[in-house]
């Protein structure tokens, strides 16, 4: 991986934070995504394992034989995760593996993968992609969690600094990310695409709403201090002196500008999900016999309804199954079980 001078076993607490304060949006779509007719399921790249820990939470309701797995290019990320849940299987695996050795590392072929901020790491994104693809059982799904809108926590004035520092901050880190993977080969296309060309199929994307409005309060506040603690030492070499003067000030707790004493952060985000499936093997296609005056006519793929791809015994449904309690952008009013439009809501902290 094109970041390998990364210090991840620096960065193990701040993984292990990330994923629970965000075990909610976890299980989530650990509901969605997990059956009970699963046998093995990865989360790939866990870090802080917080997709794993949803997985198992969930396979206790449905399906405790399931075989939970977190698969990370570094065992210190995890390590933590694996002393709390010996329930969960833990491997080192990363996308220069072989797809056998992946396989081999989670005990098998999956019915799901699922990779939340990973595979913006790989040295070629396409290629991960197919990797994950060809790790899938038949009718398995890989759920890739990248991109959606920026996070957004602070106003635009903030009484220090000229104003939109937040956006300038946004701007140094993806300077940072380029140059940690200036070896790296991204893609030239979007996710879905990406997806399509590794051979899955019924790809769909799922947009979940992080709706938390002003005063943050208690982990979330804490949250949003670490992360831009984070974000300003990441990206210091591309910040302004001023803007990091001014970071400095707003992160210390004794300055009268600290973040921590302010009523009005929030938490605003989308975050995409993008889904496909691996095709279903279909049976051998048997000729159909025409009368001795006519021509033989083959069954093509796709010619019925239990030939076609895209409607497959055993593959995942598409889109997949909502949680009971969703909201209706743009009001915001609750409503049961609404299926236009592709957006939920995830209300922080209620």
């Amino acid at each position: 991986m094109s970041d390998e001078g990364f210090d991840w076993a620096a960065e193990a607490a701040h993984l292990v934070a990330n994923a629970q304060n965000d075990a909610e949006f976890y299980d989530i779509m650990a509901a969605e995504l997990v059956r009970d007719t699963d046998d093995i399921v990865i989360d790939f790249g866990c870090g802080g394992a917080g997709m794993a820990v949803a997985m198992r939470r969930r396979s206790r309701k449905i399906n405790p034989s399931l075989r939970v797995v977190g698969l990370d290019a570094h065992h210190e990320v995890y390590a933590e995760a694996a002393a709390d849940h010996p329930d969960i299987s833990f491997a080192v695996a990363s996308f220069e593996d072989s797809s056998d050795e992946i396989r081999r590392r989670a005990g098998g072929a999956a019915d799901l993968i699922w990779a939340r901020g990973s595979l913006h790491h790989a040295d070629d994104e396409q290629s991960a992609l197919r990797t994950l693809a060809d790790v899938l059982k038949s009718g398995g799904t890989l759920a890739v969690a990248e991109g959606g809108t920026t996070v957004a926590h602070l106003p635009d004035h903030l009484g220090i600094g000229e104003p939109g520092i937040h956006h300038r901050l946004a701007a140094a880190m993806h300077q940072n990310y380029r140059r940690l993977m200036a070896d790296a080969t991204p893609m030239p296309y979007g996710w879905p695409i990406g997806l399509r060309n590794a051979g899955l199929i019924r790809i769909h994307t799922r947009n979940v709403l992080f709706d938390k409005p002003a005063p943050l309060e208690g982990a979330d506040m804490d949250h949003v201090l670490r992360k831009y603690a984070k974000q300003v030492e990441w990206a210091e070499d591309f910040l302004e002196p001023d803007d990091l003067s001014a970071w400095r000030q707003l992160l210390n707790p004794e300055d009268p500008a600290w973040l921590g004493a302010r009523d009005d952060l929030f938490w605003l985000a989308a975050l995409s999900v993008h889904m496909g499936v691996k095709p279903t093997e279909l049976p051998p296609l048997r000729m159909r016999t025409a009368p001795t005056n006519r021509s033989p006519v083959s069954a093509e793929p796709g010619a019925f309804g239990h030939y076609n791809h895209a409607y497959a015994a055993g593959s995942r449904p598409s889109p997949p199954r909502r949680p009971a309690y969703e909201a209706d952008p743009p009001t915001g009013k609750p409503q049961r079980h609404r299926r236009h439009g592709d957006v939920s809501t995830h209300r922080r902290g209620r």
